[in-house]
């Protein structure tokens, strides 16, 4: 018994002494996970501050709790009274904010908008924040990491940046009023730059109200105002995986809503937008910005892109609804608006009900206004469009409604327009177009429109077209709208050399052979589908071999090598045009023109076998294919009495080999 209690307080004492250890203590400071204590009155571990007091760490979850707990204090009456006015927040850790309900930094729920807002700089330094979890039982109409950010340009050039928020997890039940959803944050004001975040996620609006803004990456971006031709909000190098469902009236794959006086740069998106029976006057969805306005300044978007998909269903009656691959529509036309280098590439398909006036829906953007003030140059759409239902259903490949100007532009989805009690319109280009319009260098390049009342092959009307282009083996059910001043092109001279010649190669990859795509868009982000009619199908026949699925190849283009079959017995011998393997084909040079098969060739694996007669007489080496038998070889006998025969096979690959018996006389 001594001796087990002597033991039992060694292990204790080397217990307490490794507790003690530098590394122990170190292990200690680096846990960013479990469930903190809410209603603290004083800073908890994790938090710091540096002597002058400009500059805040937070390395634990707790202490990023106790910032929103300190600045949504109801108390606060000022902006000197916020704790992050003129201080910057950095992140020294990974933090897991798993197993708690979040309240957002700058919930909005006291005082004004601004005062109880996160007044700062964010600097993640690159640290993840993970497994976000809201829903708004927290009585917040700003939801999102941070609720509300107001970034005030007096105060010197405030910024977010270098966080990645992931799997995140947030549910909205409604609101009284407006709404503001965004995973980073629900609503961004002022001026300043938001840089270097991704997110990902998913944001589920289960219950509709107006003006609810949802958006991946942002809700509402909202800048400061003043002079109409300035920038005052700079969102650049952010990413956005998030899927977005339910019913917001303003729904995007990266934000919901753009302001006057911002701009986003180098931006991406690939969640799916997903709107059910939104509770508003004019909804809108789209696959990277839902909405976007310019009454009191422009609005610029460069070198960004949305791959999600994009969808719309309604059966209340709303006067009009919107959707786009990558913008929804412009809610308030009134200065520039700019979309240059930028792509979208997932279906939009939108569903309403016959008492919805007018649906809008566009591969690239749904309503472009109907005054001149959006310009969309050297951008491009791959995906279908579908709308269905409604008194008039106007659906383009590139844009549905509007008066833009449109530059160095094309879209390669097919357009379908059913049931509307009016007008179904599918245009391989833009739906209806209003007067202001102008369209440089497009190219429509859908292989079918199907319209139940109009159908053309690029829009309504003429207007002004310069060197505009549609795919001539375009179907359209109902040509009932000429476009006489739109060239046709035939497959080859879509992928001639000649073909996109207004496009500036500055901006775009221009080969023959292939669809231009955008230089500028990340790696990864581009979808190089080409349209069906040029994609054509390469079938392997194995002859014998292991199956080898079929891929589709462009026209003009190359071939992708698979993986080699096997067949018992044989070596493979390559790919060949035909079934008796004459002329093998170059998967480097030689190039795609029809649907066509290769075939495979294979060469029998053969043995030598020599004999060891054992000291008998000598026999020959035969050469035998796999599966085949070795020729008699006549009697051999050794010049011993029994005439009793050795003799040894030998498979020259593998050098096995079995020693045979053979006498006679036994």
């Amino acid at each position: 018994m001594k001796g087990t209690r002597k033991l039992f307080s060694i292990i204790t004492a080397l217990a307490l002494c490794l507790s003690l250890l530098p590394g122990a203590v170190l292990a200690a400071e680096e846990s960013t996970s479990g469930n903190w204590t809410d209603g603290l009155t004083q800073a908890p571990e994790g938090w710091s501050e540096s002597e002058d007091g400009s500059t805040i760490t937070i390395t634990t979850p707790e202490a990023l709790a106790w910032l929103a707990a300190i600045v949504n204090d109801e108390s606060i009456t000022t902006y000197e009274d916020n704790p992050t006015f003129g201080k910057t927040v950095v992140l020294g850790a990974d933090l897991d904010l798993s197993g708690k309900n979040w309240v957002p930094i700058g919930n909005g729920k006291f005082g004004t908008d601004t005062v109880n807002a996160f007044i700062g700089d964010f600097d993640g330094n690159g640290h993840t924040i993970s497994n976000l979890t809201i829903d708004d039982s927290s009585g917040s109409d700003r939801i999102g990491l941070f609720g509300n950010v107001y970034l005030n340009g007096s105060w010197g050039p405030l910024s977010i940046q270098n966080v990645t928020v992931e799997n995140a997890s947030i549910t909205t039940n409604g609101f009284t009023g407006s709404g503001y959803v965004g995973v980073l944050a629900g609503q961004v004001i002022g001026e300043g730059s938001i840089s270097g975040c991704t997110v990902s996620g998913v944001i589920r609006c289960r219950q509709a109200c107006n003006n609810l803004f949802a958006g991946g990456m942002f809700g509402f971006l909202n800048p400061t105002t003043g002079s109409t031709d300035k920038i005052y909000l700079t969102v650049d190098g952010c990413f956005a995986d998030v899927a977005i469902t339910g019913a917001p009236m303003y729904a995007g794959g990266f934000a919901g809503y753009l302001g006057s006086c911002g701009k986003i740069v180098n931006c991406g998106s690939v969640g799916d937008v997903t709107m059910t029976e939104p509770y508003a006057n004019m909804p809108y969805a789209g696959g990277f910005i839902g909405s976007l306005e310019t009454m009191n300044g422009s609005v610029m978007i460069e070198s960004c892109y949305a791959t999600g998909n994009v969808s719309l269903s309604s059966s209340s009656e709303e006067t009009m609804i919107c959707a786009g691959g990558f913008l929804g529509g412009i809610d308030i036309p009134e200065k520039a608006a700019s979309i240059q280098g930028c792509m979208s590439s997932g279906d939009v398909a939108v569903t309403a009900s016959e008492n919805i006036s007018m649906v809008l829906a566009g591969g690239f953007i749904g309503n472009g206004a109907d005054q001149p003030i959006l310009t969309a140059a050297n951008s491009y759409s791959t995906g279908d469009v579908t709308a269905a239902n409604g008194t008039n259903v106007l659906c383009g490949g590139f844009i549905g409604y509007g008066a833009p100007t449109v530059e160095s532009c094309y879209s390669l989805g097919n357009v379908t327009s059913k049931n509307a009690a009016n007008y179904a319109w599918a245009f391989g280009f833009s739906g209806y177009t209003v007067t202001g319009a102008s369209f440089t260098s497009c190219y429509a390049l859908g292989a079918s429109m199907d319209g139940e009342t109009h159908t053309a092959s690029f829009l309504n009307g003429n207007h002004s077209l310069n060197n505009c282009f549609y795919y001539e083996g375009m179907e359209l059910k109902e040509t009932n709208v000429s476009n006489p001043t739109v060239t046709a092109l035939s497959e080859d001279a879509i992928m001639g050399a000649t073909a996109f010649s207004g496009f500036d190669s500055n901006v775009w990859q221009l080969s023959t052979g292939s669809i231009p795509i955008l230089a500028g868009i990340p790696d990864g982000a581009e979808k190089t589908d080409k349209p069906i009619y040029l994609l054509k199908t390469i079938t392997f026949d194995t002859q014998g071999g292991t199956p080898v699925d079929s891929q589709p190849a462009a026209k003009n283009g190359t071939v992708t090598k698979p993986a080699d079959p096997a067949r018992e017995g044989y070596t493979f011998g390559g790919w060949y045009k035909e079934a008796a393997c004459i002329t093998a084909w170059n998967f480097e040079s030689d190039t795609v023109e029809t649907d066509m098969t290769l075939y495979a060739k294979w060469d029998v694996i053969t043995y030598t076998v020599t004999f060891d007669s054992c000291g008998g007489s000598a026999v020959d080496s035969q050469t035998i294919e796999s599966g085949g038998k070795a020729a008699h070889f006549g009697e051999h006998r050794a010049d011993v009495p029994h005439l009793c025969l050795h003799f040894r096979i030998y498979e020259d690959t593998e050098r096995h080999h079995q020693c045979y018996h053979h006498c006679p006389y036994e």
